[in-house]
């Protein structure tokens, strides 16, 4: 399949409206975090990333509980859709006192963001990145200008 026709599936799977959304949820939540803190593009997980104190994390934490429909942790993940669970599983894993927070009704396309403590209790990640179901190797470049572009990076 040439990059047209992937690109062409790629729209496809997230409509303009859709797009719309996940951008305005991205921007909402990036107005706590703190100005120190910037976004940067995490290349192992193919997100966004940004690191914070834990004593700004009930701040930070508060929007992205607005703006996200749904919220897994390590014990009901399972419940968050075939596809995305075999994805999250497959790139993330999730361990007690992670969170993640999924937008999008169906199985096929989903913002997502990661809530990851470290081991110290000093420091949180937070990753935020796109689930395309059957997206290629080829759609990481496509999500990652939208996702750079959202977080104003």
């Amino acid at each position: 399949m040439g990059i047209d026709k992937r690109s062409k599936a790629l729209d496809s799977m997230m409509h303009s409206d859709i797009k719309e959304k996940y951008r305005q949820i991205c921007k909402n939540i990036s107005l706590n975090i703190p100005d120190h803190c910037t976004w940067q593009w995490d290349e192992k997980f193919h997100t966004t990333v940004v690191v914070f104190e834990t004593l700004d994390q009930d701040l930070i934490l508060f929007p992205i509980i607005q703006e996200f429909e749904d919220r897994w942790d390590f014990l009901s993940i399972e419940r968050s859709g075939k596809a995305f669970y075999r994805f999250f599983i497959d790139r993330f894993g999730v361990i007690p006192g992670q969170f993640v927070f999924t937008a999008g009704d169906d199985d096929t396309c989903k913002l997502f963001a990661v809530w990851w403590p470290w081991g110290d209790d000093e420091k949180v990640s937070l990753r935020v990145g796109l689930f395309i179901n059957k997206a290629d190797a080829s759609s990481h470049d496509r999500l990652r200008a939208m996702l750079t572009q959202w977080f104003k990076m």
